[in-house]
């Protein structure tokens, strides 16, 4: 047997997966306008299904026919996601019409930080100060989001019309899953894998959907005292930013205090407003996300961050938002393919699950044996 064909094997399957990896991240890339809108409209149906499912145990609710349960959530998320592109639309607007009294009190608060600053008597500091003023111009930047948010609305509504075709397609996939495999065994793995990435992905979107609902309830009623302008939509962003893991919540914060900094050009009403936001989100954090999240996803937190930068350099916030849900479909299709299970296993928090899923029971009792430690020797044999 020559002993370099194994190794020239091993090579030549790095190659392959290295160039097929490549390929696959060039087609996201190109593809973004077609893949984002249908990735979008599964995360959709998602949440819808995960709150079916938790309305089909409420006791008035779970005696209505399913499939009037299913057309009204439908129509209720619909008439929800609209109004709140509507909602958003129209605060941006009116945020550039109020454009230039932020800026006005943005340069009075320029101008009272830097005359603190032992800087005022250096020769070239009015025209430099001058400059920076002038770049920081809030009209320009709010009317660059406006033309952004009017090209997404054409996406919203392709989003719509995928959510109800894929809804339609749902009822009768199983059938059309065991026509397409005539083998039994490769059917059962693969309704396995789709049962896996549902029972997932949907607790998991369907609970984190309830917690940034809570998050942004309770950061309104925080800011309405304050008297902070479209208090609402802050709210709305709030609870979106929450999807996206780490950093979600430090951006969610920032925006509204940000606003009640040039808004009422001052510190002091500022850095309140900021730490009472800051409170409802470490309550979220380290109380409510683990109780209601758990293990729903059991993925690495290196494995999220790095997923984070993934599909955010990729797909901007709508991959930042994704990013989770993608990679905790990715690790489920890994476990069920036997060459990239200990991928699997690597981006797993908890590894005894993915054990588990796939029938590996010598592992683990390989691994509680060698975790057990025998006090008494065993007995000697002796001769009679």
């Amino acid at each position: 047997m020559n002993p370099e064909k194994p190794q020239g094997r091993t090579l030549q399957n790095i190659t392959y997966a290295t160039i097929f990896t490549v390929l696959i991240g060039w087609l996201l890339v190109i593809g973004q306008s077609l893949l984002l809108p249908i990735i979008l409209a599964l995360i959709f149906v998602y949440i819808v299904a995960a709150f079916d499912k938790f309305l089909g145990r409420v006791p008035l609710l779970r005696h209505l026919p399913t499939w009037l349960r299913k057309i009204s959530l439908y129509l209720v998320f619909i008439a929800l996601v609209a109004g709140l592109a509507t909602l958003i639309s129209s605060t941006v607007q009116q945020l550039i019409f109020q454009a230039p009294l932020y800026q006005e009190n943005l340069t009075k608060l320029f101008g009272e930080l830097t005359s603190a600053l032992p800087i005022e008597r250096l020769p070239d500091w009015e025209t430099a100060r001058a400059a920076i003023v002038k770049r920081i111009d809030i009209q320009a930047w709010l009317s660059a989001t406006a033309s952004q948010l009017s090209s997404a609305g054409g996406m919203f509504f392709l989003i719509l019309i995928y959510v109800f075709f894929l809804a339609g397609e749902r009822a009768g996939f199983a059938t059309k899953l065991r026509e397409a495999f005539p083998n039994p065994e490769q059917a059962e793995r693969t309704q396995n894998i789709i049962t896996a990435i549902n029972e997932s992905v949907g607790q998991y979107l369907g609970a984190k959907t309830l917690i940034n609902i809570i998050v942004g309830i309770v950061s309104y009623l925080v800011m309405l005292p304050f008297g902070l302008d479209y208090a609402a939509f802050w709210a709305l962003l709030i609870g979106l930013l929450n999807y996206i893991p780490y950093i979600g919540s430090i951006i969610a914060v920032l925006l509204p205090t940000l606003l009640s900094l040039v808004q009422f050009g001052s510190w002091t009403q500022t850095l309140i407003l900021f730490i009472a936001l800051q409170v409802v989100q470490l309550i979220t954090g380290n109380v409510l996300e683990p109780k209601m999240l758990g293990r729903k996803v059991n993925l690495s937190p290196f494995v999220v961050l790095v997923a984070l930068s993934f599909w955010s350099a990729i797909w901007g916030i709508a991959g930042a938002i994704l990013a989770v849900p993608l990679t905790s479909i990715l690790t489920i299709i890994f476990k069920e393919i036997p060459a990239t299970r200990p991928l699997a296993i690597l981006m797993s928090d908890d590894t005894e699950p993915v054990l588990r899923s796939f029938n590996r029971p010598k592992i683990l009792r390989r691994r509680r044996k060698l975790m057990t430690v025998e006090v008494d020797p065993p007995a000697e044999k002796t001769a009679d």
